[in-house]
């Protein structure tokens, strides 16, 4: 009788793709050089060093037929993938690739993202970022920047806000070009990124029924806390980035009704120096800020990716109850806690209808 494979039938494993096997010689290998995760295996024969060196190069093929190729004992086979799938080196081989948007097909990020998931599933991963919408307002060269990045990574929309013309300071960084100045922003970096990201969508401006998944607003100074309000009662997840005069803050990232606000920020800021609000007044009211420099601008946008795509793929990023703080010129992000402040609402559910109260009709 010739058995035939079903949907039903267990899948088969293969080591974790991206973490390399080391030989340390004397029957060892390592896998993985990660400290959060990597493993040492002593007492190997030389076949199964062979074979699990084999096996991290192999992942078309299972953990159980590269062994079957090296020869290796089965009971070995099993008590060495035991060890393994314990420690969380063995994964499923995909039956089917998903569909994703990724730069490259999700290559160089699919591995990367699969180690820190049980499953190894980095593809599903870029998958589902695929179905995800994303805003950006501020398109400078933080905020143009950070939409290719999130183009690259496989965001599956993204909504551009910005009209104010291109400067001569938003060039250099690899998004607009020198015949770009004088055009709006979010029309030339929609046709400049569409054209390297033909599979992305871009859109102009969001509505009651596209509204995104999280936004991210770009602004000299600093940003007023009633900005936020359409997000806040639409519960819209959202990351303020304020650039100052030497340096970039990233933050809190707002979970609205669950963490601290951009209002608990300024409030805080207010108890510390009472003439603080009358100073955003002021800020607010100043022309747009000389250009956004070059280490903070790149260093920026890269850590306001990687905050929304910690949030799209199910982390809670960093700077959720806290600010991340990028000062020249050493460029090193500090993490600045924001708690909730005890005068703001932000995180106080609505009253309850009293018992015996109606409630009327929307």
């Amino acid at each position: 009788m010739t058995s035939t494979s079903t949907s039903c039938d267990p899948p088969a494993l293969r080591l974790r793709p991206g973490a390399p096997v080391l030989g340390r010689g004397a029957g060892e290998v390592q896998l993985g050089t990660d400290d959060r995760w990597s493993l040492v295996l002593s007492g190997l024969a030389e076949a199964e060093t062979r074979w699990l060196t084999a096996a991290a190069t192999t992942q078309h093929s299972s953990l159980d037929r590269t062994a079957a190729r090296y020869r290796v004992d089965d009971e070995r086979r099993r008590a060495i993938g035991a060890l393994l799938a314990d420690c969380g080196f063995l994964v499923p081989a995909p039956r089917r690739t998903p569909d994703v948007l990724a730069t490259a097909g999700g290559a160089a990020d699919a591995p990367v993202l699969g180690a820190l998931l049980p499953d190894g599933g980095g593809m599903v991963t870029l998958a589902r970022r695929a179905v995800r919408r994303v805003g950006v307002s501020g398109l400078g060269r933080i905020g143009a920047l950070l939409a290719a990045h999130l183009a690259t990574a496989g965001v599956g929309t993204l909504v551009l806000d910005d009209d104010s013309p291109v400067q001569v300071t938003d060039l250099g960084t690899g998004t607009y070009q020198q015949t770009d100045v004088g055009r709006r922003r979010a029309v030339r970096l929609r046709e400049a990124l569409g054209a390297r990201y033909p599979r992305t969508s871009w859109a102009h401006a969001w509505h009651a029924d596209t509204m995104p998944d999280v936004v991210v607003a770009v602004c000299d100074r600093v940003i007023r806390p009633e900005s936020f309000s359409l997000l806040m009662s639409a519960g819209i997840p959202h990351l303020p980035v304020v650039v100052g005069e030497a340096d970039v803050t990233l933050g809190p990232f707002v979970l609205p009704g669950t963490t601290a606000c951009t209002a608990c920020r300024h409030r805080h800021a207010t108890d510390v120096d009472e003439r603080w609000p009358d100073l955003v007044d002021q800020l607010a009211e100043l022309p747009a800020g000389p250009g956004q420099e070059t280490v903070l601008s790149t260093t920026a946008a890269a850590l306001a990716a990687g905050q929304v795509l910690a949030h799209l793929d199910g982390a809670r990023p960093a700077a959720v109850g806290a600010v991340l703080e990028v000062a020249l010129p050493e460029a090193v992000p500090r993490v600045r806690p924001v708690e909730v402040h005890p005068a703001c609402t932000c995180t106080v559910p609505p009253p309850r209808p009293r018992r015996g109260s109606t409630t009327p009709p929307r």
